[in-house]
């Protein structure tokens, strides 16, 4: 598939200024609702626009359209998710080898290109996965590989949950879930993590990003072999399907769970939220 690079239209004033506000008063409690106000991208409205804008306050340039959650908060708020992004930013390293699994329209796979010897993109929505070349294609980046496939923990095909067609979230698309009561679904290649480092000769692996909407497990269960030879520092979302299952295959491996402040976290506190994974045996 090749990349989907947007035309550029003009966002207008009050989107400018929503961004303004968004990435100076972000957490600010009635700030969401007022951005929503400005630009709500829940109602699809016919005057989305397409930009360009580099992320906030330090990142690579992205083409944005408004009507697609992940990237109207890109807008917004100038990060996608701002926690992972502060910790890239304060600990990634030039040598590092990282894979960006569940990587939507690429925000982390350019951050991470932009900031590591190599990053390997996993997404297995197409459209989603030319949306990410386009933007690894707009800041040159040559040590980004793209993915059109889902890491499970077997090789093959399954089927994957999507959103209804006019959802604005198509991060929620899930190999085990549904996301609204309209889902569709729609064949997609499955590999291992174990299985595509064998294939690629991949021997070093710092740092991996893994948003899968409730497969973190499956991920794990397939890459087991390699987490415990190269033993990378994750970052995964904590999810109700997955969550105890993927701390408790971690756990045996020897990994440690922190905040993204790197305090330590037990299974009973963790959150419907991201969490770092530290390999400490």
């Amino acid at each position: 598939m090749t990349s989907t690079a947007p035309q550029i239209t003009d966002p207008g004033l009050l989107a400018y200024f929503g961004r303004w506000i968004g990435t100076h008063f972000r957490g600010v409690k009635g700030i969401d609702r007022l951005l929503r106000a400005l630009h709500n991208p829940d109602r699809r409205q016919a005057d989305f626009f397409r930009t360009v804008a580099a992320a906030y306050p330090e990142g690579p340039k992205y083409h944005l359209e408004s009507r697609w959650f992940t990237e109207w908060t890109t807008w917004f708020y100038g990060s996608q998710d701002r926690a992972i992004h502060r910790w890239i930013v304060r600990n990634a390293r030039p040598d590092w080898v990282t894979f960006d699994i569940g990587m939507n329209f690429g925000y982390f796979t350019c951050l991470l290109a932009s900031r590591c010897k190599e990053v390997h993109g996993f997404e297995p929505v197409g459209w989603l996965a030319g949306r990410a070349r386009a933007n690894v294609e707009l800041n040159a980046f040559a040590n980004a590989t793209i993915n059109e496939l889902a890491l499970s923990d077997h090789s093959g095909k399954a089927m994957l949950n999507l959103p209804a067609p006019d959802h604005c979230n198509w991060g929620t698309s899930s190999l085990v879930h549904k996301s609204s009561s309209e889902t569709e679904v729609v064949e997609v290649p499955l590999e291992t993590l174990d299985g595509y480092c064998a294939a690629r000769g991949i021997t070093r692996l710092d740092f991996i990003k893994m948003d899968v909407e409730g497969a973190e497990h499956l991920v794990i269960r397939g890459a087991q072999q390699t987490l415990e030879r190269l033993r990378p520092t994750i970052i995964f979302e904590f999810n109700e399907e997955s969550g105890p299952e993927a701390y408790g295959l971690l756990e045996k491996l020897g990994y440690g769970f922190f905040d993204m402040e790197r305090r330590p976290l037990a299974l009973h506190q963790a959150p419907l939220h991201d969490i770092l994974a530290i390999p400490t045996a």
